[in-house]
């Protein structure tokens, strides 16, 4: 067996091997990277926003029943054009939360190609139960109710490791939430002393 200096023959050959660092890497560059990695078995790219649902305030009473709001968060990415670039997520239902609904729940959303031209879309729901029944048989009785529609652009979101605090107004209500890039992407400014920290 001859020995083989695998260096040699890739710059012989004119491949560069050597990867350029993450944040000198363009979109195009991460779409290479994430079609590689789906041709290899190897699932999403490097950028993902992790988003961290935390509790709404001032949310609407609409449970025809027993008067008290059974919400839930509906939340997808889309693109420019509206078109989804992600599976729709749902929290779980804050059963009787009402006016001021906790989930206290981390979503992830992968393989994100552009996340500077995506929006986050995200519709308040109210789970209405049948007569107050809240068992998983009687949910093909019940309907369910549009509290808000709130939609957030990533193009906000600071190139940074630290949580990044938002309150999204959804008509009369206001949902807190918080985003997380993990320093993979962002845009280059500065967290606002606002958003650096909340409850």
């Amino acid at each position: 067996q001859r020995d083989l200096d695998i260096g040699k023959v890739l710059e012989g050959c004119g491949i560069d091997r050597t990867a350029p660092p993450e944040e000198d890497m363009t979109d195009e560059m991460w779409e290479q990277v994430l079609l590689r990695k789906q041709a290899a078995g190897v699932s999403g790219t490097e950028r993902k926003l992790c988003l961290w649902l935390k509790s709404a305030e001032g949310v609407q009473d609409l449970d025809r029943f027993d008067g008290s709001s059974d919400a839930y968060v509906r939340m997808r990415l889309v693109d420019k054009d509206g078109n989804p670039v992600s599976v729709t997520q749902e929290s779980r239902v804050d059963w009787d939360g009402g006016a001021t609904p906790v989930w206290n729940q981390l979503f992830e959303f992968e393989g994100l190609l552009k996340p500077l031209e995506y929006k986050l879309r995200m519709t308040l729901m109210d789970h209405d139960s049948w007569l107050g029944l809240k068992w998983h048989i009687t949910d093909w009785l019940a309907s369910e109710d549009t509290l808000g529609v709130a939609t957030f652009d990533l193009c906000d979101l600071v190139n940074s490791k630290c949580w990044q605090h938002k309150a999204l107004a959804f008509g009369r209500s206001t949902l807190k939430v918080a985003f997380n890039t993990d320093g993979r992407w962002g845009n280059k400014g500065e967290i606002k002393d606002e958003d650096a920290g909340g409850k």
